[in-house]
């Protein structure tokens, strides 16, 4: 399996880190998590087509989370529709599914209306996940079996545990500390874990760091963790990272780059 950080970035853009996307490859299932702007674009960028897409995950509704879902569609749409003769088209009864927070179906239709999808060109199913739900299939190549968690960040921000070809890869979304990450976190072969600025003295601060996504892995057990959404500020800091993380947590770490892919 393979995992490919898209963009490791957040909303304001720094070189090397672009707004949140990542990618799965497993077998022939291709899974997408998160849709950050641009995205279509890394994944060519990374070798991966955007028309072999089975999967996309969608945490939450922010901007740097799910605004390239349009330009992923129109992409889709407009080769499939008009230019089906040339490579990398997508079969037009290939569904795309879209698996994200309660109310995705809402910005799907818009990102939809917004691409111009005249009907039966692209179809695409959704499903909508709250705290605890589990989406599976093996109707994409490999068994896939999708959980999520409900994460403190918007009313209806989730983050993902991913199960597949017998590994288990976890994704907080963004989040603040809270118990629910050890869940997401248990035993996993890889976590990708949004920790969006330096660690702070002030105990109101509560925002996922480096330190603290340590500490819920070490206590969950994670196998490797990979530390994305960094903030300039962190970006600035980014030689200080390994140092807060080894404080407790000794597993391997990846510290998150635009463009890096893991072997899982």
């Amino acid at each position: 399996m393979k995992v490919t950080i898209l963009g490791a970035g957040c909303c304001q853009y720094e070189t090397d880190y672009a707004p949140s996307s990542h990618h799965i490859q497993a077998g022939n299932t291709s899974v997408l998590l998160d849709a950050g702007p641009g995205v279509t674009g890394r994944l060519l960028q990374n070798n991966i087509d955007p028309h072999d897409l089975d999967v996309v995950l969608v945490s939450h509704e922010h901007v740097d989370h799910s605004a390239g879902l349009a330009d992923l569609f129109q992409a889709i749409f407009v080769r499939t529709r008009f230019h089906a003769d040339l490579p990398r088209a997508r079969r037009a009864d290939k569904p795309l599914t879209i698996v994200g927070f309660k109310g995705v179906q809402n910005y799907v239709n818009i990102a939809a209306q917004w691409a111009l999808i005249e009907e039966d060109s692209l179809k695409l199913n959704v499903v909508e996940l709250g705290q605890g739900d589990v989406w599976q299939t093996s109707e994409v190549g490999n068994d896939l079996r999708v959980e999520a968690f409900q994460v403190p960040h918007t009313p209806t921000s989730i983050g993902f545990r991913v199960e597949t070809e017998g590994k288990a890869i976890g994704y907080t979304g963004d989040t603040e500390t809270a118990p629910v990450l050890d869940d997401i976190m248990r035993d996993a072969d890889l976590v990708i874990a949004n920790t969006a600025m330096p660690p702070s003295d002030d105990p109101e601060v509560k925002r996922l760091d480096p330190k603290m996504a340590a500490q819920h892995a070490a206590q969950a057990g994670t196998k490797r963790l990979a530390l994305v959404h960094f903030y300039p500020e962190l970006v600035e800091a980014i030689d200080k990272i390994e140092g807060w993380v080894r404080e407790s947590y000794q597993g391997e770490l990846v510290i998150g780059k635009d463009n890096t892919t893991l072997e899982v």
